[in-house]
């Protein structure tokens, strides 16, 4: 499916997630904080909502913040600081599988789990990895 026919499918899991995990009456605004862990065009669906007004209509008021990592995105969820968010699928299927209690993963944006190992010219498989260092951008996180 291309990332245009998934749009639609994308925002409707967006208005989805928010209005499902209201916890006030219908007359009243409900405020939520919604977070994405990326700049990205899979996360787009929560910017396209907000500045649609697609969640002011159903009488939401979205505070959208940006936390710059899945594991610390988990993290927030799990805290109670942020209510819903778009992330990378990792980090809390890692929580979950740790033990994590009250963590929902309700829709995947991806047909699969993608991830990519870059690295020089001569590395063509992961056994040419063998006795070389590897970076990660932080502890925990999907890169």
């Amino acid at each position: 499916m291309t990332t245009f026919r998934k749009l639609p499918a994308l925002l409707g899991i967006a208005f989805i997630v928010c209005t499902a995990s209201s916890k006030h009456s219908w007359g009243q605004t409900q405020t939520l904080t919604a977070f994405y862990t990326a700049p990205v065009v899979s996360m787009a669906p929560m910017w396209i909502a907000k500045e649609a007004g697609f969640f002011k209509k159903q009488g939401l008021d979205v505070r959208l913040v940006f936390i710059a990592s899945g594991p610390l995105g988990t993290t927030a969820i799990l805290s109670g600081e942020v209510d819903v968010g778009i992330i990378g699928g990792f980090a809390p299927t890692r929580a979950i599988t740790g033990g994590a209690k009250g963590l929902v993963i309700i829709g995947q944006s991806k047909n699969r789990m993608t991830g990519a190992i870059v690295g020089k010219k001569e590395i063509g498989s992961v056994q040419d990895l063998k006795g070389k260092r590897l970076g990660i951008d932080r502890v925990g996180s999907e890169s």
